[in-house]
């Protein structure tokens, strides 16, 4: 709409524009080359008269080639005038009249989901419900992206979700759940206007400032997710070596079972081996799950695969066992170093990778846009950005990410190069800008190489990419893996469709928002389904037994129906692992703990779900 404005104003003032110019060359004309002194307002007319190409009247007849030229050009002009005017005004109308509206209201429910404003983390949930054949209203504020969303298919509305009434528009009174995923202002308010349309409806929101969160739980959330600040931390267990050791933990599914992925390390005892020469069942008792070869995940293992370095291999049993399995997947020789990272983005996301380093040998330099007005180096001697670009809720000045809401205290993370960084003594309560002004070490566009290289990437082992605009981290990822080849990036990815992107570009582990948000959003509405680790890429979830009961699992072929595998039964407060999938006969009250890619989790809810 405000490009349509714009261009309306604009083709307004073209027309002025010519129209007084060619009065006064035609007016000039008439005089000088004619003889034919005549008013103003004469000149005026024949302009319009040509222009609207209602004849010249008396005034035809022109002797002199220079008046010819000038009124052969006024025709040109006036002909480029209509045509342009066709395109400004007729095909937009034209447009709208043959292009279906998305409608003011839709009949849904009862027990659906309204979900509030369109972004890529509800796109995600909105897949997730679409496989899971649950019903939805989707409220969208903006026109233009309320119709591309109907012409697409979506059960979209077009209105202001903060507005009682357009919620009831979409029945909201028989609705299960509201899911607000706007600015964090707007969201507040959102649940007010869901909490007077019924006093009685769940109401979920995602926050991007967490300081804030208390503010929706007072306006009358239910819930308040906070993507980002899991994937900050989810990013720094992908990191190698010491410091995956101290910070991922995995999926504990019982009292002695946990589900944990792991990385081969390039000098340890598996590394270069093949799949069924390494008998990691006989030797350390535990259970291959899969492992990603490329970004791929392959289960079952193919016995021929070869484990190289850098394949990541996930793996289910008992605590010991897979200590004992993550030991011969090390390197051969272990030494601690204290690790150098790059931390580039020190927003929510970075804020949260920046304390999960702090249980870690890691020696830490960050690098963000904003500095909060630190006295510490400046890498860059220009404005310090590129451009300014907003990034589903991310404020991103050059690419970064300076959501500038920091914790009460700060974690004891030292940075190697001498600057002046953290000094590890906790700041006083309400001293947020004051941190993030002493966390961050160089201020400067990741995208600057100058910037990257005072940021000492070429020492460094790590770099850790928490920036809200993907098409920075993608080119950031680029100039890093120039700079230092031998680099470990792990980065962050707002959008699924730039994951790919990202490997490509040379990251080693790329973890999606989308996906993390859509996971959480799932757990959170459907209580029967249970998401136990939103920040892997593999799903693992807990599904009550639905159509398996009284079936034995290689009975019904799970995997080979579905992709997934069962790891864990729970049956009247215990965990049951180990299990003979062809004699072990699932119960109508057993939960399954299910493993398997996002895909193989919705077939197994088809084939098997009630």
């Amino acid at each position: 709409m405000v490009l349509r404005t714009r261009r309306t104003a604009f083709y307004l003032g073209l027309v002025v524009a010519t129209t007084v110019l060619f009065t006064l060359v035609y007016n000039t004309g008439m005089a000088v080359w004619e003889g034919r002194p005549q008013p103003l307002y004469r000149s005026l007319e024949v302009v319009v008269q040509s222009f609207t190409t209602t004849g010249y009247g008396e005034d035809a007849g022109w002797q002199s080639p220079q008046m010819n030229a000038v009124v052969i050009t006024m025709q040109l002009a006036g002909i480029g005038l209509i045509l342009t005017g066709v395109d400004v005004f007729a095909v937009p109308w034209l447009r709208e009249a043959v292009t279906p509206s998305p409608p003011e209201s839709i009949d849904v429910g009862p027990g659906h989901v309204v979900i509030c404003a369109y972004t890529p983390r509800t796109e995600a949930f909105i897949t997730e419900l679409k496989a899971r054949e649950r019903a939805y209203a989707l409220v969208e504020p903006d026109a233009e992206t309320a119709r591309e969303l109907h012409d697409e298919g979506y059960r979209v509305v077009h209105g202001d979700p903060e507005s009682t009434a357009a919620l009831e528009n979409v029945r909201v009174g028989t609705a299960r759940t509201v899911v607000a995923d706007s600015t964090d202002d707007a969201n507040a308010s959102i649940v007010l206007a869901a909490r007077d349309a019924n006093p009685d409806v769940r109401a979920i929101t995602l926050v991007t400032d967490t300081d804030l969160a208390r503010y929706h739980r007072a306006a009358g959330a239910d819930e308040v997710l906070s993507p980002r600040q899991l994937l900050g931390r989810s990013l720094i267990g992908e990191i190698p070596t010491a410091v995956a050791t101290d910070v991922d933990d995995g999926v504990t599914l019982g009292e002695d079972f946990q589900l944990v992925e792991m990385a081969i390390a390039e000098d340890s005892t598996v590394s270069g081996r093949r799949f069924d020469e390494i008998h990691v069942r006989e030797r350390f008792g535990v259970n291959v799950i899969g492992v990603w070869t490329n970004g791929d995940f392959q289960t079952p293992v193919d016995p021929s695969a070869r484990l190289d370095a850098g394949t990541r291999v996930l793996v289910v049993g008992d605590p010991e066992r897979i200590e004992t399995f993550r030991e011969a997947t090390e390197a051969t020789v272990r030494t601690f170093p204290s690790q150098r990272i790059v931390l580039a983005g020190y927003g929510d996301s970075g804020r949260a990778a920046y304390e999960a380093l702090a249980r870690t040998r890691s020696r830490v330099t960050v690098l963000d846009v904003v500095a909060a007005g630190r006295s510490g180096r400046i890498a860059s001697t220009g404005d310090g950005g590129g451009p300014s670009s907003r990034d589903e809720g991310d404020e991103s000045v050059g690419g970064l990410d300076p959501e500038m809401d920091m914790l009460d205290s700060r974690p004891d993370v030292s940075s190697p190069w001498g600057n002046d960084g953290p000094t590890g003594e906790a700041d006083a309560p309400g001293s947020g800008v004051d941190e993030a002004a002493d966390v961050v070490d160089v201020v400067g566009d990741a995208r600057d190489p100058a910037v990257l290289d005072a940021a000492g990437i070429t020492e460094a082992s790590v770099l850790v990419l928490t920036i809200g605009n993907d098409t920075t981290t993608i080119f950031t990822t680029l100039i890093a893996r120039e700079l230092n080849p031998d680099l470990d990036i792990v980065a962050r990815a707002n959008d699924d469709a730039n994951v790919e992107k990202l490997y490509r570009a040379g990251a080693d582990y790329v973890q999606s928002l989308t996906t993390i948000s859509g996971r959480m959003l799932v757990s959170t509405v459907f209580e029967n389904e249970e998401v136990l680790a939103y920040d892997k890429r593999i799903n693992v979830v807990r599904l009550p037994a639905g159509s398996l009961a009284g079936s034995t699992i290689a009975g019904a072929d799970v995997r080979g129906q579905t992709g997934c595998t069962i790891v864990a039964v729970e049956r009247g407060g215990s965990t049951i692992h180990g299990f003979d999938p062809h004699t072990f006969e699932v119960g109508d009250d057993d939960e399954l703990v299910i493993v398997g890619t996002d895909d193989d989790v919705k077939r197994f809810e088809r084939e098997f779900g009630k």
